[in-house]
């Protein structure tokens, strides 16, 4: 079904084709390394493609062979339509999430910064 186990770090890990407008929010915590899901909002393309709140995001690189990006402004350019990789402007989006197996617990939450998908513009979050 498109998801799999990564055997070095244990989480479940899933590509998603997303259609916009996405439905989610991202966030880049201080301290952290990657982009995660601060939110996703009910009923939206992210929400019915299975992403939860917590979920790690990457981007694929430039070129077939190249490793998927995991940088804050690798994945804000994707996802606000200016990456030609993944998709400009109105297309899909091409994403892989990461998550932690059930049961593990996930960081605690980190000031940092933020971008709502709808804008692509940072924010501050508490």
């Amino acid at each position: 079904d498109g998801r799999w186990r990564d055997e070095k770090s244990g989480q479940d890990v899933f590509e998603v084709l997303l259609k916009r407008p996405l439905g989610m929010d991202l966030e880049s915590p201080t301290g952290e390394q990657g982009v995660r899901v601060s939110s996703v909002e009910k009923g939206s393309n992210a929400e019915r493609a299975g992403i939860v709140e917590g979920d790690r995001v990457s981007v694929p690189g430039r070129t077939p062979l190249s490793p998927w990006r995991e940088d804050a402004s690798s994945v804000l350019a994707a996802v606000s339509g200016q990456d030609r990789v993944t998709g400009l402007g109105d297309a899909p989006v091409r994403l892989r999430f990461m998550r932690a197996p059930q049961g593990a617990t996930s960081p605690p939450s980190k000031s940092g910064m933020g971008w709502g998908e709808q804008t692509g513009a940072a924010q501050e979050q508490d």
